[in-house]
């Protein structure tokens, strides 16, 4: 998978991964959002009405990621740990890229987990 100017660690792809799963055919999720691929949103200007490649769906993410990582280097810019960034990216994969609320823009404390 190409990489982004801020690229992503392979515990995070492959968190994404599991966690979205996988569809190459489009399909509404529980909010009517339109998805295809690991948790694409499609857009107005995109069609899939046929089914996608796993490369196309690997490529999808990280356009995401790469569109989810710059709103975030807007949002925080003095955010500067990777873990905290990635967990934020995984978050906003979740609920949305502009669901980051005004309470986080001012200071992140997200612990990274103690390596055993």
């Amino acid at each position: 998978m190409p990489r982004c100017p801020g690229h992503f660690t392979p515990a995070c792809i492959a968190f994404i991964k599991q966690w979205q799963g996988l569809s190459l055919e489009k399909y509404q999720d529980q909010n009517g959002i339109w998805v295809i691929g690991y948790g694409h949103e499609i857009t107005a200007d995109e069609n899939f009405d046929t089914p996608i490649s796993l490369v196309q769906a690997e490529q999808l993410l990280l356009k995401d990621l790469c569109r989810y990582e710059a709103h975030l280097r807007a949002k925080l810019p003095h955010l500067q740990d990777r873990f905290q960034q990635e967990a934020l990216i995984v978050w906003m994969l979740s609920a949305g890229i502009t669901s980051i609320p005004a309470s986080v823009t001012g200071s992140v404390n997200i612990s990274q987990p103690e390596r055993v």
